[in-house]
């Protein structure tokens, strides 16, 4: 170890000092920013400003939330127990914190959205006592009430033609069931969104068989009937003849959808008088976006009543999920966050029963999360809150830490551009964790070199790269590198993939037979040195795909 305090000292001790501010923590991998966490909500019990049974800390994963309680506890023990620097009144204080660490709201937000709705049944339009259904559960339940809905659906004689054409022009029940799946992962954004559904249009074929019409006609232009252009425009004469004939708007759909090819390639210039095959061929590109854009217009149009039907069903039944207290972890969130937003007794209640609001892991999170914590910062407004970001806050009821470089649940609509928009709103400064105690120096500046070219500036829904700093230089007598493997490689995927699997094991047998240097931790917080052991690896992929090569190369290599 080089230096005697981290270069970010200063953000540091503001993050453990600045109690009556409202701060976003920006903290890199490895940076300690779970240690710096724990230390804040320390300083807020020791210093009187808060209880610890009127702190909520906020976390990603159940086991994270377990880590950071054990952590909080271990720390107020020693504060506690601290006879030099604090005060009596300090350690007393921490001292009473240590009896309230388990039933603190040290949680994820579901379990805090949970928490709420327990404290608030009735109000929340919740029975008493309610479920909440596991993953496995509630996919059960939603897959038999869609069973029972498509039942519905197909015994609705409102909805018959528009079945009828749908399925025609290629619709199926998967594609309603997919999108019944993403109405009911988003439901809460489905409140507010109203679907127009208009009477059924006939269908209109008379435009393209009059295009189709003139463009068929010019086959008297060519001199040749065995020219490929003229032989197209035969076939597709025939379409043409087969589309006017049409008598019913079911049948005319089925004739469009058919996919006969209209644009075409062929014909030669000396067999066409007056016009060119490239005339022709520009009007039958015409007459086929004519078809598409028709297309799109039917399919647009029955898509309207069964996207209201869906959304009729996922409404339902989630409110039945609601009246019967048996409800998603979804649900959690969306009925806490309303409950907030239109019972102003309910809000100020929880907002006295909470003082202080810190969210770890703020890049994974999503816009229920952060309205939820903005009306608990928020100052009294009765009636209605204001939208989120119209909101006045408390100076230093909440606390943010987050790394949007390690954003990766955008999928669960975690969203750095609603990241970035909370940091301009509610935080004039961002404090940056830029002391990395994780990796040593040649490791940490080749993640610089790569991620600061890779990240060079930022933008909307885009993080810059904030260079870390190493905390561990490594000793002369154990030279540390980063070994960079593959590169441009031609050949068949699978001769590349062993390449690649032999070249890994390869280098795993370099790093146990030279002794590459492994740093540790010893209990009394000594780092020391070691040799690596094949226990010391991990392989990391994208995908499975690439497992068989790699297992049967360390088979060959190690005999594993």
């Amino acid at each position: 170890m080089t230096v005697t305090q981290p270069s970010d000292q200063a953000a540091r001790e503001r993050i453990r000092e600045d109690l009556d501010s409202t701060l976003f923590v920006e903290a890199g991998a490895g940076t300690g920013k779970t240690s710096e966490l724990v230390r804040r909500i320390v300083r807020l019990v020791a210093s009187g400003r808060t209880e610890m049974q009127r702190i909520a800390a906020i976390t990603f994963t159940e086991a994270a939330a377990a880590e950071l309680r054990d952590r909080v506890r271990i720390e107020l023990e020693k504060a506690a127990g601290e006879t030099d620097s604090p005060s009596s009144e300090e350690r007393t204080r921490c001292e009473a914190a240590l009896a309230q660490v388990d039933a603190a709201a040290v949680e994820t937000l579901h379990g805090f959205a949970r928490r709420i709705l327990a404290g608030h049944p009735l109000e929340a339009g919740l029975p008493p006592s309610f479920d909440v259904l596991d993953e496995i559960g509630a996919s059960i339940t939603f897959e038999e009430r869609w069973t029972a809905f498509v039942d519905d659906l197909l015994a609705d004689q409102s909805l018959e033609e528009t079945l009828l054409r749908a399925f025609t022009l290629g619709l199926t029940l998967e594609h309603l069931h997919i999108v019944a799946l993403e109405f009911h992962r988003h439901r809460d954004r489905l409140e507010d969104v109203t679907i127009d559904v208009g009477p059924l249009r006939a269908v209109d074929a008379g435009p393209l068989v009059r295009d189709l019409e003139q463009v068929c006609e010019l086959r008297a232009s060519c001199q040749d009937p065995d020219d490929g252009l003229y032989r197209h425009l035969e076939g597709l004469d025939m379409y043409r003849r087969r589309l006017a004939a049409a008598e019913t708007d079911l049948v005319r759909l089925s004739i469009w959808a058919e996919g006969t090819r209209m644009k075409c390639s062929v014909g030669r210039r000396e067999n066409w008088d007056g016009v060119t095959p490239s005339d022709v061929r520009g009007l039958l590109t015409e007459a086929d976006q004519m078809r598409s854009d028709l297309l799109w217009q039917a399919r647009s149009s029955l898509l309207s009543p069964l996207l209201a039907a869906i959304r009729h069903f996922i409404l339902k039944y989630a409110e039945d999920r609601r009246r019967q207290g048996r409800l998603e972890f979804h649900d959690l969130l969306v009925q806490a966050r309303d409950l907030l937003r239109r019972d102003a007794l309910v809000r100020s209640a929880v907002r006295e029963q909470f003082s202080h609001l810190l969210i770890d892991e703020f890049q994974d999170t999503d816009p229920i999360q952060t309205e939820m914590a903005v009306l608990l910062a928020a100052k009294g407004v009765d009636g209605k809150s204001p939208p989120w970001h119209e909101a006045s806050i408390e100076a230093g009821r909440l606390f943010f830490v987050g790394d949007p470089k390690q954003s990766i649940y955008r999928f669960r609509r975690a969203d750095i551009v609603l990241y970035q928009a909370v940091q301009e709103r509610f935080s004039g400064e961002t404090v940056r964790l830029t002391q990395n105690f994780r990796s040593v120096k040649p490791v940490i500046d080749w993640v610089n070199h790569i991620f600061a070219g890779l990240m060079a500036e930022e933008t909307e829904g885009q993080a810059t790269y904030v260079p870390i700093e190493p905390w561990w230089e490594p000793p002369e007598t154990t030279p540390v590198t980063v070994h960079v493997l593959g590169g441009p490689s031609e050949g068949l995927v699978s001769s590349i993939r062993q390449r690649e699997a032999a070249e890994i094991a390869r280098i795993i047998e370099a790093a146990k037979a030279e002794g590459w240097p492994v740093g540790e931790i010893q209990g009394s917080g000594e780092r020391v040195i070691r040799r690596a052991q094949y226990a010391d690896i991990a392989i990391l992929m994208p995908t499975r795909t690439t497992l068989p090569p790699i297992e049967q190369a360390l088979e060959e290599e190690f005999g594993l």
